[in-house]
C-alpha cells in the first residue's frame, strides 16, 4: 500500500530555511580556534591572569544580564591569556549555535567594547568571528596574539570553504527551482567536502525524498540527526521538519517500526507539536492498529493551535494511511468528534 503523508508543514517551513542567506558551512570548537596559540612554540606562551586592556572587555564576559537583554546568550564561553612577542592579551571566546547568531552577537559585542564602529587606541581589541564563535582579543597591542591565532587558518582551508559554500549555493538554487535531480549531486558533493555540514545532509535528504527515493533519503536524514546531536541544536521549527521528514522517509520506505520509535521519542521530547501525533497515527494505522491511530489523531488535534505558521491540521479522510478504517464505527465517531 502506498503511504501518503501530510506535507504542508514541510513545504511551508522549508522555504524559510532554505531561503536564508547565511548558511553555516562549519561550526568551530574552542580547541580548534585556540590550537595555533597553544602549539606556537617559540612564538607564544600561555600566561596566568586577565590581561584584557579595556574595562568593557573585562566585564562583558561576566555580564549575563546584558546577554539576556539582547537575547544573544552564548551557548558556551571561555577565556585564555597568552604572551606573543612580549605582548600579552586575553582571548575571549563566545560560542553560538550557528554563524548567523554569531554575526548578530558580533555587532553587539563590538559596539559595547569599542563604543564606536571600529577599534581605537582606547579600545584596541580585535573582535571577529570564526564560523559560529565570536573572538575578542584584548590587550594593549593585541595584534601579535591575533596574528598567531589566525595564522593556522591557511589559505588552502579558506579556498576550500569558499568552494564548498559556492557549491552549496548552486545546490540551493537548483533546489528552489524544484530541480531536485540537479540539486542532489551538488548537495552530495558538499557532504563529501564538508562531512560535518549539517544542512547539506538535511537538503540532500530533501532532494532525494522529492524524487521518491525514500530509502536513499533515510541515511542522509539520519546523518543530519547525528550531527544535530553532536553539534549545535537546530531551531525548533527546523528540528521538527527534520524529524517529520525522517519519519516519513521511514514510513514510505517500509520501515514502520523505526518511524514509530522516532515519533514516540519526538513526542516525549516535544509533546506540544501536533504533527508528531498525526504522523505517528499514520504509522500505526499502516500497521493496522486502529486504537492507537485514533488515540494519536485526537492527541494531535487537541494541540492543533501549535501547528507551524501556515499549517492546518490535516483531514484524515484524505490520507491513504487511514483508508482501511473509513466506514469503521469507531474511526468515524472519532472523525466526527474532531469535526471532520
Amino acid at each position: 500500500m502506498t503511504v501518503r503523508w501530510h506535507l504542508v508543514s514541510f513545504c511551508a517551513a522549508l522555504t524559510i530555511v532554505v531561503g536564508s542567506s547565511a548558511y553555516p558551512i562549519r561550526a568551530s570548537t574552542f580547541d580548534e580556534i585556540l590550537a595555533p596559540l597553544r602549539h606556537a612554540e617559540g612564538k607564544c606562551k600561555s600566561i596566568h591572569g586577565i590581561h584584557a586592556w579595556s574595562m568593557q572587555a573585562r566585564t562583558l564576559y561576566d555580564m549575563d544580564d546584558l546577554w539576556k537583554t539582547f537575547h544573544l546568550e552564548p551557548r558556551a564561553k571561555t577565556l585564555e591569556s597568552y604572551e606573543c612577542h612580549n605582548h600579552a592579551a586575553t582571548v575571549y571566546l563566545y560560542q553560538y549555535a550557528d554563524a548567523t547568531q554569531a554575526q548578530s552577537a558580533l555587532r553587539t559585542i563590538q559596539a559595547f567594547i569599542w563604543g564606536e564602529k571600529q577599534k581605537s587606541s582606547l579600545h584596541p581589541e580585535d573582535i571577529f568571528t570564526v564560523d559560529n564563535v565570536v573572538v575578542v582579543v584584548s590587550g594593549e597591542k593585541p595584534e601579535p596574539v591575533t596574528s598567531v591565532l589566525e595564522g593556522d587558518r591557511s589559505s588552502a582551508d579558506t579556498q576550500l570553504d569558499a568552494k564548498v559554500e559556492k557549491e552549496f549555493e548552486r545546490a540551493k538554487k537548483a533546489y528552489l527551482k524544484k530541480d531536485y535531480a540537479a540539486a542532489e549531486p551538488r548537495f552530495r558533493s558538499v557532504t563529501v567536502s564538508a562531512p560535518d555540514q549539517l544542512f547539506s545532509w538535511v537538503y540532500l535528504g530533501h532532494s532525494l525524498f522529492y524524487q521518491d527515493k525514500f530509502s536513499e533519503a533515510v541515511p542522509a536524514y539520519e546523518r543530519a540527526m547525528a550531527l544535530k546531536e553532536k553539534a549545535a541544536d537546530l531551531p525548533s521549527t527546523e528540528e521538527r521538519i527534520l524529524i517529520d521528514q525522517l519519519g516519513m522517509a521511514y514510513g514510505l520506505g517500509g520501515q514502520l517500526d523505526k518511524g514509530k520509535a522516532l515519533f514516540e521519542g519526538a513526542i516525549r521530547k516535544d509533546p506540544d507539536y501536533p504533527m508528531y501525533y498525526y504522523n505517528l497515527a499514520c504509522t500505526v494505522a499502516e500497521q493496522g492498529d486502529l486504537d492507537a491511530a485514533v488515540t494519536n489523531l485526537k492527541l494531535g488535534f487537541a494541540r492543533k493551535s501549535n501547528m507551524l505558521p501556515g499549517e492546518t491540521y490535516p483531514d484524515p479522510r484524505t490520507d491513504d494511511s487511514f483508508k482501511q478504517f473509513l466506514g469503521n464505527d469507531k474511526f468515524e465517531a472519532a472523525l466526527k468528534e474532531m469535526g471532520f
